[in-house]
């Protein structure tokens, strides 16, 4: 995990430093801090905002969730779960170090590791769900812009919507084909047991058969109920609706008009759709060049990049920071308890 966490921020510094330069390249550098300065303070406070809606509604799925399944737990603790998720996923490749991470930290609440994993996946289930159901919809409503603004480029769309439509459907194998899935684990702790990265593997397929049960009875209880599946659809929208207005919110910040706020959203979901099934953190490299690719012509020339990075910003780097400021607070809250725990007698 820490090589993982040590490339991550590598590539993101790396890309970061790029974005800077290129935005420093292409323009004049008191240009940028005039045009900096100049940004509307009630669109960029409205583009934290929906930063902070998007972390709020999945905050809010997951307690729900826990709730319904039998192990409430605090909101605020369920959006610091959440802040640690965004904060891990964002510095490992492929977001491969966010939901282990919340499972650690819900497991601490008292929250089993099968019925956390059920947690998490369903609601990334039904966030993949939303994007998939969403995007031709908005494709359908806007397809003669979307035809002539990604002219060339519309085949990377449908390339992400076929990855996050196959993200659903293997967490549906994984929840109906029980079986098969019970094989594949158990290979999977043999051959660790072979590359003496497993000391005990009866005990930990014992362990995994328990994840696995738990997992499956909570999957097949969501499904068999409606009403919880489609508030957690709904929440699931909501939070990637507040991820993409962020876009929305830096157009008018900049003060630009020309294009409809429906259009500038809907290139949002495009764009998230194509660049989000890159392994790079943070999907890094891939949202930066999209962005400049996709919004050509909408943001003109000489606020391209920078209305990139600031877009950037709101959409990734906040995650980082909020995460890193929870991850440290729940450090010293840590820390504070136990030198204030009392001693054990000798």
């Amino acid at each position: 995990m820490k090589n993982k966490k040590l490339l991550g921020a590598i590539i993101i510094a790396a890309v970061l430093l790029l974005s800077v330069w290129i935005v420093f390249r292409s323009n004049d550098p008191q240009m940028v801090w005039d045009t900096l300065r100049s940004l509307k303070p009630g669109w960029v406070a409205a583009a934290f905002g929906c930063w902070f809606g998007f972390m709020l509604m999945d905050s809010v799925g997951y307690w729900l969730y826990y709730r319904r399944h039998g192990h409430p737990i605090g909101l605020l603790y369920t959006l610091y779960v959440t802040l640690l998720g965004a904060f891990y996923s964002g510095l490992t490749p492929g977001s491969s170090g966010g939901q282990p991470m919340q499972v650690y930290y819900l497991k601490k609440a008292g929250v089993p590791v099968g019925v956390g994993t059920s947690g998490l996946a369903a609601r990334f289930a039904l966030g993949q769900l939303s994007s998939v159901l969403i995007v031709p919809v908005v494709w359908i409503i806007h397809r003669d812009f979307i035809n002539t603004q990604l002219a060339g480029m519309r085949f990377l769309v449908w390339i992400g919507w076929c990855i996050h439509l196959l993200g659903v459907l293997l967490i549906l194998a994984a929840t109906f084909f029980r079986p098969w899935v019970q094989r594949l684990a158990d290979r999977l702790v043999a051959l660790g047991a072979k590359l003496r990265l497993v000391r005990d593997p009866a005990a930990a397929g014992d362990k995994l058969r328990s994840v696995l049960d738990h997992y499956h009875t909570n999957m097949i209880q969501c499904l068999k109920r409606p009403g919880e599946l489609l508030t957690q659809l709904l929440l699931s929208s909501l939070s990637v609706l507040s991820l993409m207005l962020v876009a929305v919110c830096v157009y008018y910040a900049f003060g630009l008009s020309g294009t409809s706020w429906q259009q500038v959203l809907a290139i949002a979901y495009l764009l998230y759709m194509s660049a989000s099934y890159n392994p790079l953190p943070g999907a890094s490299g891939a949202q930066e060049g999209g962005f400049l690719a996709f919004y050509r012509g909408i943001f003109p020339p000489g606020q391209n990049s920078l209305a990139m990075l600031v877009w950037r910003l709101f959409s990734y780097y906040m995650s980082l920071l909020a995460g890193a400021a929870a991850l440290a607070a729940g450090g010293m809250a840590a820390s504070l308890r136990r030198k204030d725990a009392p001693e054990e007698e000798p």
